[in-house]
C-alpha cells in the first residue's frame, strides 16, 4: 500500500518499511504502507513485480534499494539541519529586534510610529521568504546532477542483480539522456564508469560488483562534495538575508527612533 507524506518524513517512512519487510521471512508489501519518495517506492514495486513474475530473489536486492535510501537519507538530513541553524539564527535576530523594539516603544511612548514598524516587520518577513526561496533552488541547483546518477546507478545496478536484458538497465538508467545533459566534470566521469561498466558486462557477462562498488564509493564523494558547496552557499545566503533584511531592519528602526526622538 502507498501512501502521500511530506518532507524528510517520506524518507525516514519509506526506510523504515524497507527495513521492516527485510526482516519478514516473505517478500509482502501489503503489510506496510510505504510512502512516495522520489523513485524508489516505484523501483520497490518494479522488484516486487520480477519477484511475482519470474521468482527472482529479492532479499539482496531489496538490500541494495535500503542501502542507496540510506545515502540519499544522510545528505536530505544534512540539508534539513542546515536550513533549521539558518532559520534558528533569523529568527533570534527577529527576537532581539523585536525586543529592543518593544522596550523603547514602552519607555518613549510616542516617539516610534507603529507604523514605520509595520514596514520593517515586512521587510523581515520579505527576507524570511528570500532565505526560504534561495535555500530551496541552491538545493535544487547543487544536487540536481548527483541525484540524477544516483537515480541512474541505483536502478541499473537493481535491473543487473536481476539479471533484465542489458538494453533495459541502460534504458531504466536514461544513460542517453544523462550523456546529454551532465555539465560537471566529476558527474561526467562517473557516468562514463557506468557506460564503462555496462559495455564490459555486455562483452564479457558477469555482473559487475565490484565495479558497482567503485561507482558507489565514487558518488558517496562526489554527494560530500556537493554538499560541502551546498554548506558555503548557505552561509552566504544567510549572511546575505541576515544583513540586508534583518540587520538592516535594526538599524532602520533605531535610526527611526532616533528621528522621532530628536525632533
Amino acid at each position: 500500500m502507498r501512501v502521500m507524506t511530506t518532507g524528510l518524513e517520506k524518507a525516514e517512512s519509506l526506510l523504515l518499511s524497507l527495513e521492516e519487510i527485510l526482516a519478514s521471512p516473505k517478500f509482502d508489501s501489503s503489510k506496510f504502507l510505504l510512502p512516495e519518495y522520489k523513485f524508489y517506492t516505484n523501483l520497490f514495486f518494479q522488484l516486487l513485480e520480477f519477484h511475482h513474475r519470474w521468482g527472482i530473489s529479492w532479499r539482496e536486492n531489496l538490500l541494495a534499494l535500503k542501502d542507496a535510501l540510506s545515502v540519499d537519507l544522510s545528505y536530505e538530513r544534512k540539508i534539513q539541519k542546515g536550513k533549521r541553524l539558518s532559520l534558528l539564527q533569523m529568527l533570534l535576530m527577529a527576537f532581539f529586534t523585536w525586543m529592543i523594539f518593544a522596550w523603547a516603544y514602552f519607555q518613549f511612548a510616542g516617539e516610534l510610529k507603529l507604523s514605520t514598524a509595520r514596514l520593517f516587520l515586512l521587510w523581515q518577513l520579505l527576507g524570511a521568504i528570500v532565505l526560504l526561496l534561495g535555500i530551496h533552488f541552491a538545493r535544487i541547483k547543487i544536487f540536481e546532477e548527483f541525484e540524477a546518477l544516483l537515480t541512474s546507478f541505483v536502478k541499473v545496478r537493481i535491473y543487473l542483480r536481476v539479471g533484465m536484458p542489458l538494453g533495459e538497465a541502460w534504458h531504466a538508467g536514461a544513460i542517453d539522456s544523462l550523456k546529454a545533459h551532465l555539465k560537471e566534470r566529476r558527474a561526467k566521469l562517473i557516468l562514463r564508469q557506468l557506460t564503462t561498466l555496462l559495455e564490459s558486462i555486455r562483452q564479457g557477462g558477469g555482473r559487475g560488483e565490484e565495479q558497482c562498488n567503485e561507482i558507489a564509493r565514487q558518488l558517496v564523494d562526489y554527494q560530500a562534495e556537493r554538499f560541502s558547496f551546498f554548506e558555503r552557499v548557505l552561509a552566504f545566503l544567510s549572511f546575505f538575508v541576515m544583513a540586508l533584511f534583518f540587520m538592516g531592519s535594526y538599524l532602520g528602526l533605531m535610526i527611526s527612533f532616533l528621528q522621532n526622538l530628536f525632533h
